[in-house]
């Protein structure tokens, strides 16, 4: 009796482990290959250089405020937010020009629709900007003359953002390198 139990536990074992696809061979396995660290690893880390664009970097709270409200609000949209970026790169002494990143680094399962919740609330006349391997949009203000306000916001599978530019020209099309330095982080380990 104990026999029979014995042979139908094996072979119910033997059959499980078919059914979802095991062997029981003593064969090692080849592992699958691993996978580029990510934001979704712990070693993600967004890079925030002392100078950007030309721009020395300023911790003053009368320029970071903007851009540390930018970041809450983003991170606030993110699910399982890794790590933030808050960075105003400004000559103090000569504000003509700058440039003012938020960042927050988790997974982002559909940026399309992340960058919705993100824009959906904002004015403007927002249009598309191409982005690798994400989605982009940016928008131009020129109520504040002579100075010109680009902002733009994106959203790709590690990262969403804005970035906001000030200065004498539209500068939309410095988006996409700018967003690609920023979302590249730093990955140790």
């Amino acid at each position: 009796m104990r026999t029979d139990f014995l042979r139908r536990s094996v072979v119910l074992v033997g059959g499980a482990l078919v059914l979802a696809g095991c062997s029981a061979s003593a064969e090692p396995q080849a592992e699958p290959p691993a996978a580029p660290p990510s934001a979704s690893s712990p070693a993600f880390r967004f890079a925030v250089p002392a100078e950007f664009d030309g721009l020395p970097r300023t911790t003053t709270t009368k320029w970071t405020k903007v851009a540390q409200n930018a970041t809450r609000s983003l991170k606030r949209n993110m699910l399982r937010p890794l790590d933030t970026l808050t960075a105003v790169y400004v000559d103090t002494s000569d504000p003509a020009e700058g440039v003012e990143l938020s960042a927050v680094a988790g997974e982002v399962f559909d940026p399309a629709d992340q960058l919705r919740l993100i824009t959906g609330n904002l004015v403007g006349d927002w249009q598309d900007a191409e982005i690798e391997g994400g989605v982009g949009t940016c928008s131009v203000n020129r109520e504040e003359r002579p100075l010109i306000r680009t902002e733009c916001y994106w959203a790709e599978p590690r990262s969403v953002g804005r970035v906001s530019l000030w200065g004498l020209t539209d500068r939309r099309k410095d988006f996409p390198a700018i967003q690609r330095q920023v979302s590249r982080g730093t990955i140790s380990g």
